[in-house]
């Protein structure tokens, strides 16, 4: 059966039909437990089962969860001798039109698994090791949603038991059936650098069916092999091959290959990396996400295309943020080549084309070789865009004099062998998926870095950017740019469908987008919009944020005060014009003349003749803005006069007066002082142009020098 909706729009049908129709005989109190359990399993595990061919279901429990995979299309078994979920499957199949995708089986052993099947079943407190190699034979991966610790334990001291690979998702299970890994690293000098990737890997393979082989080629740093060897001596997974003869990189790993027996996977890994948590079982994973897989690489701070800025202070955290994140979608996406810093080879394919070429000298272009090799085979090479490890760089390489030589004449044989390659390349960065990652990536590593500075957070009408000639936006840009040598602002502001969050420290500036609310135009009545409260509650929180600094509400409204008021931060509103008073934030009627807050009726006669402005009354528009005044700790105005109409209309809290925002300095007059006039900014009608050009004639016949800011001549056509 072919499907056409998208995975969100599958997601909303789905919940939206397992809430109109209730379960046959059945508690609804402990179905609406089910469903809720099913769907969390649903979106976290989503990656898992996204490439499995098949899927068998095993348990009673698990009606919520096989109707959410019929819908996504997938083919499901369901297994057990439960006749009423058999009958309600079926039921519910049948209703959602995709029962031809499901199928009934009286019992697990009698189903055909393919190695690409996943099998899930609910039964985790059943779990021994006759149980798990039973279900491990039938498929590819056995899946264990929303376990408890205890089963966990039980689950991973099985799995090890067996032989078989081990990986949490958050409080789910996952066990892989892979044949035997061998991670091969050649080592070359770097002494530190190889000892620290060589701790690395040990700490994270132990309790694996993992080996390790370490190759020597030659070091000439003194007592290198001599520690490598204490290492090694007490895991029993390593193997130490020494050799006094340097042979360059890729002779070596070829040495490697054929010490390695053939049915084996490989992980070939420099010796100037970092590797993180469950890298080995994840990197199986995706390289086993298809069957047609040849090698799988994970992302790193130093892996060509596949790079991001990795602080390594963070390298552990980092792994967990991108497991756990919610975009982008697509998870091991086709990349062109791997990199050999980390490469999963699978076994077929090594068997198939055997080792590296060694045309390319000390090495260079030998890795994307091998995978080119492998596409024109029917093969493929994954990104594991779930897995970052730290690389160094060219530490491995160590101090060869021909390695520059070796790149250009390993980039003219690539090119040589396969013109197409560039072109596959341009593909793969213009899809945008690592522009994405990045995208989610850079924000959650600049809110986790250490915090060595107070934050202030901003909060703009506009974009912040030194071309604005308005008053507002360049008093704005004047503060930020005297803080920021004392302080980390975060200007924020909205844009239609956006909140765009600029970073801006003493010497350097980063600006996130993240999808939004729609953005309400000036002028018009906006209710407090939930999400947004929620929203930015959690990014005032993850940016550690000290201050609140709000310079307008146009477009954002007043959610960013609600929620630094709920976290409990220092709230200051700046007054740049009586928008918290009247949507005509001018306060002109309609002859164009300063009202001066006239009565409530007057008001709505006024706003009735604007047809731009739309709010339910002026009396809601300001309980709105004084009970958010009441939450700010201080209201900044630029006048007595301003203080003394908001005054009039609203308790404030605390207030201080700077006048035109800066402190002035009274100073003496030279002798021979000519008077000087500045209008500065976009004179318009609200700015009093019509008074100003008969006064500036005067003016000038008067002595006075007049000077015009932000204005065109055509502005002024009286002049």
């Amino acid at each position: 059966m072919e499907f056409t909706m998208e995975d969100h729009e599958r997601d909303a049908w789905l919940r939206e039909f397992v809430q109109r129709q209730p379960p046959l005989g059945r508690d609804c109190s402990a179905w609406q437990h089910r469903m809720a359990r099913a769907e969390r399993s649903l979106t976290l595990w989503w990656d898992v089962v996204a490439k499995s061919r098949r899927i068998v279901v095993c348990g009673d429990d698990t009606g919520v969860l096989t109707l959410g995979l019929l819908v996504r299309g997938h083919a499901v078994v369901g297994c057990g001798s439960d006749a009423m979920t058999q009958e309600w499957m079926q039921f519910r199949a049948a209703a959602a039109g995709v029962e031809g995708l499901y199928e009934w089986a009286e019992n697990v052993e009698g189903i055909a698994a393919e190695s690409q099947d996943l099998i899930i079943t609910m039964a985790a407190d059943r779990v021994d090791l006759g149980e798990l190699s039973r279900l491990v034979g039938l498929g590819g991966l056995v899946y264990f949603p929303d376990v408890t610790e205890d089963d966990i334990l039980r689950i991973k001291a099985c799995a090890q038991a067996l032989g078989l690979l081990f990986y949490k998702i958050y409080g789910h299970a996952l066990v892989i059936k892979a044949p035997p890994i061998t991670i091969l690293m050649p080592v070359y000098n770097a002494s530190k650098a190889t000892l620290s990737a060589l701790f690395s890997v040990l700490q994270t393979i132990a309790n694996l069916p993992v080996s390790l082989l370490v190759i020597n080629d030659g070091s000439t740093e003194a007592r290198l092999a001599e520690n490598i060897r204490t290492v090694m001596e007490n895991h029993p997974q390593g193997t130490f091959l020494d050799r006094s003869e340097n042979w360059g990189f890729i002779r070596t790993v070829n040495q490697g290959f054929a010490h390695i027996p053939r049915h084996h996977d490989v992980v070939l890994l420099n010796s100037d990396v970092i590797v993180t948590p469950d890298w080995i079982p994840k990197l199986c994973l995706a390289a086993y996400s298809q069957p047609q897989v040849a090698t799988a690489t994970p992302v790193s701070n130093n892996a060509a295309i596949y790079s991001l800025e990795v602080d390594q202070s963070l390298l552990m955290l980092g792994n967990r943020a991108l497991e756990h994140r919610e975009g982008p979608p697509r998870h091991y996406p086709v990349i062109p080549t791997g990199v050999g810093f980390c490469l999963y080879i699978r076994h077929e394919a090594r068997a198939l084309l055997g080792g590296f070429d060694e045309i390319y000298g000390a090495g260079y272009g030998e890795e994307t070789d091998f995978c080119l090799r492998a596409v024109q085979a029917g093969f493929v090479n994954v990104l594991d865009d779930r897995t970052v490890i730290f690389h160094h760089g060219r530490l491995s390489m160590g101090n060869r004099a021909d390695f520059g030589w070796s790149n250009r004449s390993s980039e003219e044989a690539l090119e040589r062998r396969y013109p197409w390659y560039p072109h596959t390349v341009q593909r793969f960065l213009q899809s945008g998926f690592m522009a994405a990652l990045t995208e989610y990536w850079m924000p959650w590593q600049r809110k986790h870095r250490p915090k060595d500075r107070p934050r202030i957070w901003m909060q703009l009408q506009a974009p912040y950017h030194d071309q604005h000639v308005s008053g507002t936006e360049r008093h704005v840009y004047a503060l930020i740019e005297q803080l920021r040598a004392f302080y980390d602002v975060y200007a924020v502001w909205e844009a239609r469908t956006q909140l765009i969050i600029k970073e801006i420290t003493a010497d350097n500036a980063w600006e996130y987008v993240q999808s939004w609310v729609p953005t309400v135009p000036a002028g018009q009545w906006q209710a407090e919009r939930p999400f947004a409260v929620e929203r930015l509650t959690a990014e005032l929180a993850a940016w550690k944020i000290d201050v609140v600094h709000v310079q307008h509400t146009i477009r954002s409204g007043w959610e960013v005060v609600v929620a630094a008021h709920a976290l409990g931060l220092p709230i200051v509103y700046t007054v740049h014009d009586y928008y918290a008073l009247c949507p005509d934030y001018n306060l002109l009627n309609p002859e164009g003349v300063f009202c001066q807050l006239p009565s409530a009726a007057v008001c709505e006669q006024c706003l009735a003749s604007k047809p731009s402005i739309r709010v339910p009354s002026i009396e809601q528009w300001r309980q709105q803005s004084q009970k958010a005044l009441e939450m700010v700790d201080c209201v900044v105005f630029p006048s007595r006069s301003a203080q003394d109409l908001f005054r009039h209309q609203m308790p404030i809290r605390s207030d201080h007066v700077i006048e035109h925002g800066i402190s002035v300095k009274t100073v003496m007059a030279p002798r021979e002082w000519r008077p000087s006039l500045a209008i500065i900014g976009l004179a318009g009608l609200a700015k009093g142009r019509p008074l100003l050009s008969q006064l500036i004639p005067q003016l000038v016949d008067g002595g006075y020098q007049i000077h015009l800011f932000g204005s065109e001549p055509t502005h002024w056509p009286l002049l």
